[in-house]
């Protein structure tokens, strides 16, 4: 039976299905994969079922959600330079945070993408271990980064490349992130990132690196 076939057998339920039980719908039925999924939500639209239009607005009222949760506020600044094999993470004030070498962690591959967006996640999950150290069921990360391609991780129509891994992972940690693209000449962990040594993260007093905004 064609995918197209299958929704018109089974429009009535679908019909009053949320977007999670649309997606479990799709996996029973293995529509979930890059071949099968777009027809899946043409055969949806067909009979008025947006999918991606309902996984926008159900993003949007998540985000609305935690916004009303907010009690502080994290800013960094980070920089990868795969060419010397080093990220660093500062505050906001520039001050090191946590720098030193990749050794291979992460999804860190060598490549200058591949630093700068494994960097950013290192700040995510900092801002995760600040979150617990406030003992916060959320938080808000401004994550400043001069490589511009990682603000698409702010993106909320669907796109955002492999920088929307970024969002992902910070909903993951209940996290609301705002990256913001900085200068290179302004950006403090550039230095870091190109030097030697290095600063551990648990030498920080934590709870110092957020700003309570209510």
């Amino acid at each position: 039976m064609t995918i197209k076939k299958q929704v018109a057998k089974d429009i009535k339920e679908l019909e009053k299905y949320t977007l999670s039980e649309l997606y479990n719908y799709a996996k029973i039925n293995k529509f979930d994969n890059r071949s099968a999924f777009p027809r899946f939500k043409k055969a949806l639209a067909e009979f008025s079922i947006f999918y991606d239009q309902m996984k926008q607005e159900n993003e949007k009222k998540k985000a609305e959600k935690l916004e009303n949760t907010l009690n502080y506020e994290v800013v960094l600044i980070v920089d990868g330079a795969a060419k010397h094999d080093r990220f660093a993470v500062c505050d906001g004030e520039g001050n090191p945070v946590w720098h030193g070498r990749f050794f291979g962690d992460g999804g860190y591959n060598g490549e200058q993408s591949s630093s700068e967006i494994e960097t950013a996640k290192k700040a995510i999950w900092l801002t995760s271990k600040i979150k617990e150290a406030l003992n916060e069921d959320s938080i808000r990360l401004e994550l400043n980064t001069d490589a511009e391609w990682l603000t698409w991780a702010n993106a909320t129509d669907g796109r955002g490349g492999k920088a929307k891994a970024l969002s992902s992972l910070a909903k993951r940690h209940n996290i609301a992130l705002e990256v913001v693209h900085i200068a290179g000449e302004e950006n403090p962990a550039d230095f870091y990132s190109r030097t030697k040594g290095f600063k551990k993260w648990q030498d920080n007093d934590l709870k110092t690196l957020a700003t309570k905004i209510k």
